[in-house]
């Protein structure tokens, strides 16, 4: 499922401009220091916030992921791709499971 996820924002990238395509590139390299910083506990990178806002949120919305209310993934070697990024850019209400 995360495979075509990725196919999906991939193809629909190739479309954009020269200077949408820098933007999600340095928004995907904020996402990633941000994914692994929040698994080791650490403070997400300071331009995080800036680029969920720019370009996370308005994936997760065009992929619908934006009524997500709970991703659980097990096992997955290659979330460390765009919809990984996606994910664990959500807001922490949302990702974290109240039990």
């Amino acid at each position: 499922m995360w495979e075509k996820i990725q196919a999906k924002i991939t193809a629909a990238g190739a479309q954009n401009p020269p200077m949408a395509k820098k933007i999600s590139a340095w928004a995907r390299k904020q996402g990633l220091a941000g994914g692994a910083a929040e698994q080791f506990g650490n403070a997400k990178p300071m331009f995080y916030g800036l680029a969920n806002k720019l370009v996370f949120s308005k994936v997760r919305e065009k992929l619908g992921l934006d009524r997500c209310r709970m991703a659980r993934h097990v096992g997955c070697a290659d979330l460390a791709g765009y919809a990984g990024v996606l994910l664990v850019a959500r807001p922490a209400a949302v990702t974290k499971s109240s039990a």
